[in-house]
């Protein structure tokens, strides 16, 4: 037998000291991606580069080549009140008619928010087939160019704010049992990321309508035009009231689109808004049906065709007890959902289904959406298997959405919102609010964090009296009611359009019908006013009889249909008395 080889003995604290190495040498990728993980990268222009400059620059889009569309970098001040302020850039893309522009005087979109990109929207969500042409397609066939901007700190901008640490602490938050949860986890990845941009040079507080402005300007001037027509939906209203005040002889026709206007109380005007869109969806859940029953006890043959309808009517019972009594029970035994197997849930509370009701309103078809939405909820079982049904599955992926949405910049929208609206007065008591009071007192920690508050100013469009306007609002509009929209136009001067088909964003989202065309035909001649007839015919059109319609001077109003089949797509039932000329202050927040 031959003689046992020699063994060297091991080391316990060689052993340590290598698996140590190891370890470190692993995890380094991750430590710095942790680390990178709590802002985007923060990449600002070349020094070289002089604030004033506007470049052409590749198109880095994952679309099929257009050569109508082309691209732009504009170099600004990232404080245009400091002359030693370093540059920063904005990105604009330029779309040109198939044929070549006919008309000098372009069409701007300002997106809303605010902390929307416009660019990254415009082509990843109507791209890569290239249908933002079709999105856009009425103004193209005008024979204009459209122009989309990612305004300061969004999308392809430079530097594009960010906090994806942020948004993973507030998703990893849903996967704690609620009794576990706490906003300080979120505190914490907020702070952490404003002060990483901070530290790298951003100065939070330029980052907001009023130096947005004036980077239009430059953008306008670089491009070599005198004149375009701007457009602005949602809070883009700010960001073109604040172009006027920098630039009132650059445009030539301004439209606000479902406007945000006036004394922007941040809390109770989301709050008023909200409350307001559930009361009149629960009135017209309670009108629409005594309607359908009273015309089917009318017309017994024609129980049958309205067979689904009403077997499937998501308007059954009390509408508001309804919901009450379903945030309470989501409290007491919380949904858990999923998106596929032995995956990790997320727990829904009467905070996250608040939230799903809240983004079910945006919609044209918003009230059903939500009515549905409320009997799926009464309906819902817990346990392992109900949290992959589909409806569990879909509510997932919706918090996962607005956790997880690379058009939108929190930090672009806290400079704005903490600069450009009252952040500190408390919403008023709601039984389903928007944000709780953890959430409220966030909310103004980071405008202390971010340096930013609001000083009581506002955009008054009364200062820009005599611009060619027109202002579209929409009736069940859950973020910017119509007043907003009625006292801008009367401010500015401006005509108003009020229309109860849609809810935010009435133009575009009109589905390109009668107000794209008085839109289009307002550009085109700015002088001749409005044709009330476009969107009163469009009322014709979709059902007959026209109940009750106004065109009082300027204003249009499309009040609703007699037949069943377009009281069905329609959220509020009017009543026949004639309409005064402006809204009836009761309906509103």
């Amino acid at each position: 037998m031959g003689e046992p080889r020699y063994r060297r003995p091991v080391s316990v604290l060689r052993t340590l000291l290598a698996g140590a190495a190891f370890a470190l040498v692993v995890s380094l990728p991750f430590l710095w991606l942790h680390e990178e993980a709590v802002t985007a990268p923060v990449v600002f222009p070349g020094e070289a580069i002089a604030a004033g400059t506007v470049a052409a620059v590749d198109c880095p889009f994952r679309h099929r080549r257009d050569p109508g569309v082309t691209c732009y970098r504009a170099y600004v001040p990232q404080d245009h009140d400091d002359p030693a302020s370093r540059p920063i850039s904005i990105f604009a893309t330029v779309i040109e008619p198939l044929g070549g522009a006919t008309k000098a005087d372009p069409f701007l979109y300002l997106e809303g928010g605010p902390g929307y990109a416009s660019v990254f929207r415009g082509w990843e969500d109507y791209g890569p087939s290239g249908n933002a042409r079709w999105f856009f397609g009425r103004v193209l066939d005008s024979g204009r160019a459209v122009v989309l901007v990612d305004t300061r700190g969004l999308g392809l901008a430079q530097p594009a704010l960010d906090c994806p640490g942020l948004d993973k602490a507030q998703w990893e938050e849903l996967k704690r049992p609620p009794a576990q949860r706490s906003t300080a986890r979120e505190r914490t990845a907020m702070q952490a990321c404003l002060e990483a941009l901070t530290d790298k040079g951003v100065a939070l507080d330029s980052y907001h309508s009023g130096q947005l402005g004036r980077d239009l300007k430059i953008l306008r001037e670089g491009l070599g035009l005198n004149q375009w027509n701007a457009y602005g939906v949602s809070y883009g209203a700010q960001s073109l009231l604040a172009l006027l005040e920098a630039d009132r002889d650059g445009v030539r026709t301004a439209t606000f689109d479902s406007p945000s206007y006036g004394r922007l109380d941040f809390l109770p005007g989301d709050q008023a808004a909200f409350d307001r869109a559930v009361e009149m969806v629960a009135a017209f859940c309670e009108e629409r049906r005594s309607e359908l029953y009273q015309d089917l006890d009318d017309s017994p043959e024609i129980a049958i065709s309205y067979m689904d309808e009403t077997s499937n009517d998501p308007c059954t019972g009390n509408t508001l007890a309804r919901l009450e009594q379903v945030l309470i029970q989501l409290d007491e035994r919380p949904l858990t959902l999923r998106n596929q197997p032995f995956a990790n849930p997320v727990y829904l509370t009467s905070r996250e289904a608040i939230s799903l009701f809240h983004e079910k309103l945006y919609s044209g078809d918003g009230w059903k959406d939500f009515a549905y939405m409320l009997s799926h909820f009464q309906q819902a079982r817990s346990g392992y298997f109900a949290s992959l049904s589909q409806n569990n599955i879909d509510w997932y992926n919706s918090l996962s959405w607005s956790y997880h949405d690379d058009t939108f910049s929190f930090p672009v929208y806290l400079a704005t919102t903490c600069t450009e609206s009252d952040t500190r007065t408390p919403a008023r008591g709601s039984p389903w609010p928007l944000m709780t009071a953890e959430d409220a007192a966030l909310q103004r920690d980071g405008c202390a964090m971010a340096g930013t508050d609001w000083d009581g100013r506002r955009f008054d469009a009364s200062d820009h009296a005599g611009v060619p306007s027109l202002v579209v609002s929409g009736w069940r509009d859950v973020i910017t009611p119509p007043a907003y929209g009625e006292q801008l136009a009367a401010d500015i001067g401006g005509h108003f359009v009020l229309n109860n088909e849609e809810a935010h964003g009435v133009v575009f989202w009109a589905w390109q019908e009668c107000e794209l065309d008085m839109m289009v035909a307002f550009m085109d001649d700015p002088a001749a006013g409005i044709d009330a007839g476009l969107c009163l015919d469009r009322c014709r059109e979709q059902a007959g009889p026209v109940r009750d319609e106004a065109a009082a001077g300027d204003r249009v109003f499309c009040r609703d249909i007699a037949d069943n089949d377009a009281l069905s797509q329609m959220m509020m039932y009017l009543q026949a008395e004639d309409y005064p000329g402006s809204v009836p202050q009761g309906l509103l927040p």
